[in-house]
């Protein structure tokens, strides 16, 4: 709870009108490596999975962008419903296009995840980090023409090019004059 405090409360990118009151995070035990993002009586809530600070080492960093990943979700819905609603529309390859979109929607989650983490004064190289883990702990996603359609067809791929678009998001940001990236002392 103290990084999804950080992240609400100490933030030096504006968060929504209403979030902590109508938007909370919510600590989930669960033995399922994931954190999500639900409805939840009229409250769009973050589930942060307790299995996954567990996965991260208790990483405050990692778990900031995992949470801020999340809280990407929520402040990205019309535009996701928006772009699955014209996947939806596809005659052919209906699942590939929505399964692109939901490509396109992890992608920009971890965009405005970066942003939050960093706002609050995490180290946003972190993000790189958490992928990482995923990336070595799933099945290997990195060789072979299969795996580069694996990676084509999933809607959740962690492959290197996403931590790749992460680093160089990282870079750009921290690379603005005045701007310093390290870890919190």
């Amino acid at each position: 709870m103290c990084v999804a405090t950080r992240l609400i409360r100490g933030n030096r990118i504006a968060l929504p009108p209403g979030f902590g009151q109508i938007w909370a995070i919510v600590p989930f035990h669960s033995q399922q490596i994931n954190s999500e993002m639900v409805p939840k009586n009229g409250v769009m809530a973050v589930l942060a999975f307790d299995s996954m600070a567990k996965f991260v080492n208790y990483d405050q960093d990692e778990e900031a962008f995992v949470i801020g990943h999340e809280i990407g979700h929520i402040l990205a819905a019309t535009y996701c419903a928006s772009i699955r609603a014209q996947a939806n529309q596809a005659i052919l390859f209906k699942q590939l296009a929505l399964n692109h979109a939901q490509q396109v929607c992890e992608e920009h989650a971890d965009f405005l995840g970066l942003q939050y983490m960093w706002g609050a004064g995490f180290n946003p190289f972190a993000a790189g980090a958490a992928l990482g883990r995923f990336e070595m702990y799933l099945p290997d996603q990195t060789r072979g023409i299969g795996s580069t359609l694996a990676n084509f067809f999933e809607d959740h791929p962690i492959s290197s090019e996403r931590i790749k678009k992460l680093r160089e998001e990282t870079i750009q940001m921290c690379s603005q004059p005045g701007t310093v990236c390290h870890p919190q002392q």
